[in-house]
């Protein structure tokens, strides 16, 4: 596929036709292929081991008269060459629209010198080793750009610099919450004149290299986000044709995480898409954490799709927007129960799937179901960013956003996702394996009932992965209360009230 923005000038003005400009890539690993009678592409992929020139000669390939390559010439040394599928970036590609549409790709020799150090095809930056903490814009503050009737709630870098000192101020940056995070409606409705994007400049007048200069200096990062589409799902400017001059101007800006949507796209030409940005994100130099919408837009999602996603984001949302309701909370647990294409095996270090922002502090939970979003976020080991007011936080809200203890198994080093073991009749048993792994685990038990008295639940530790004959120290693990001393065949019972959850850490 085709995303960024020049085009060879010989190809046909037709909306069939696409084509995706080169990049800057010295010392890379490179090989070119033609194929397909009706689809001529040049790939760039990565070459195993044993391979040290490529030499292609194509002098002329005609759609009408089907000569799908004259004069080709290869030269090589190699035992063995390998294109591998799932890894390539497309340099060009030319889809004819009907057999009788003329025309003739012109290609010149290429000789590509194998480098294998030069290339990182696969994210690879070092990032999100843990899941990432922050604060988020969109659920609290959506697409407001009414700075005149709501001076204080619109999209604004006054809003951002506020978060970010409000982060410093009440503790928040201490606990890891480092970023803050720019959602959708930040940018001009068009492209500066040589095409790069630009902040509105009545709402950014100091744009956002200052923006994240400030937040930089209160030892904060700063998020941006955009579309893989032609417009983000607000209408503003997407990335799509732009790929390789957004990475740069995001590096150029200072941002350190860049959230990428998937509106007004072909949802098909995600599979490339994703991994180009990824790739030209790597390519700045800048580390830039890099959070996909992409399996939130795919239908069908299995293992291997997964699998593929963890090579080239760091998070990514595979379910739907969350909003400030009960409803939306225990509909993202149902699913991450559900584990549809066993999506938690791939979740690690510098790899996690992200459930959407933490709404504690707004207005749609109660205090037990607040007390839930947190202890299940921890126990998926979900990235924490939180999208309300820090302002207007409740201190029973900010208490639990900032519990150390539940900070701490979401931030576990394993980076292990917990999975529900047990349904039954509302109630359900999920654990996470923490380090020293073997040795430790938190569990939580899940009462979702909408009604009645609370429920009693008894559960065999060992059943929970809790096997040492040495026995474990259960503790509370939002208030840190030690609730005993229990051997693996013991069984530790406790009375869950409706919409609540216990946390425990042995």
């Amino acid at each position: 596929m085709s995303w960024s923005r020049a085009a060879p000038s010989k190809l046909p003005p037709s909306s069939h036709h696409r084509a995706l400009q080169a990049s800057k890539m010295p010392n890379t690993c490179l090989a070119v292929s033609l194929r397909n009678p009706d689809l001529s592409v040049i790939h760039l992929g990565t070459v195993l081991e044993g391979i040290t020139v490529f030499l292609f000669l194509c002098d002329r390939w005609d759609a009408a008269e089907g000569e799908h390559m004259q004069n080709l010439k290869k030269v090589y040394n190699s035992k063995e060459t390998k294109l591998v599928d799932d890894l390539q970036l497309f340099l060009f590609e030319v889809i004819s629209q009907t057999a009788a549409e003329l025309f003739t790709l012109q290609i010149s020799v290429v000789a590509l010198v194998v480098c294998l150090a030069g290339l990182v095809w696969s994210l690879d930056n070092g990032l999100a080793r843990t899941p990432p903490m922050g604060w988020l814009s969109w659920q609290r503050y959506r697409c407001n750009t009414d700075c005149v009737q709501y001076p204080d709630d619109c999209i604004s870098e006054k809003l951002y610099m506020r978060m970010a000192d409000l982060l410093v101020s009440e503790g928040y940056r201490d606990l890891g919450y480092k970023y803050v995070n720019i959602d959708d409606c930040w940018m001009s409705r068009n492209r500066s004149k040589d095409g790069s994007l630009q902040p509105d400049p009545v709402r950014f007048p100091n744009g956002i290299k200052s923006l994240a200069n400030y937040v930089h200096s209160k030892g904060l990062k700063l998020g941006i986000y955009e579309d893989f589409g032609t417009k983000t799902c607000g209408g503003y400017p997407g990335s799509k044709f732009y790929m390789q001059q957004d990475a740069e101007t995001f590096a150029a800006w200072g941002i350190d995480m860049v959230k990428l949507d998937g509106c007004y796209t072909d949802v098909s030409d995600m599979d490339e898409g994703y991994p180009i940005m990824g790739f030209y994100l790597n390519q700045t130099g800048r580390p830039m954490l890099y959070s996909c919408s992409w399996p939130a837009y795919i239908k069908q999602k299995d293992f291997a799709l997964y699998q593929k996603i963890a090579k080239y984001c760091n998070i990514w949302r595979n379910y739907n927007d969350i909003g400030d309701s009960w409803d939306d909370v225990s509909g993202i647990i149902e699913y991450y129960g559900k584990d549809g294409g066993n999506f938690s095996k791939v979740a690690g270090p510098g790899n996690f799937n992200d459930p959407d922002m933490i709404i504690l502090g707004d207005y749609g939970l109660s205090y037990d179901q607040q007390r839930v979003q947190m202890a299940m976020w921890a126990i998926m080991a979900s990235p924490l960013l939180m999208s309300n007011n820090l302002e207007t936080v409740k201190p029973e809200s900010k208490a639990l956003l900032q519990n150390r203890r539940i900070i701490a198994i979401n931030q576990d080093p394993l980076g292990i996702q917990g999975t529900r073991i047990v349904k039954m009749n509302g109630l359900e048993i999920w654990v996470k394996p923490l380090a020293p792994k073997g040795k430790s685990i938190a569990f939580a038990f899940l009462n979702l009932n909408h009604g009645g008295g609370p429920s009693k639940v008894s559960y065999p530790l060992n059943k929970l992965g809790a096997m040492s004959p040495q026995g474990y120290n259960v503790t509370d693990g939002f208030t840190g209360k030690l609730i005993g001393t229990y051997k693996s065949k013991d069984k530790i019972s406790v009375n869950k009230d409706t919409s609540e959850t216990k946390e425990y850490v042995k």
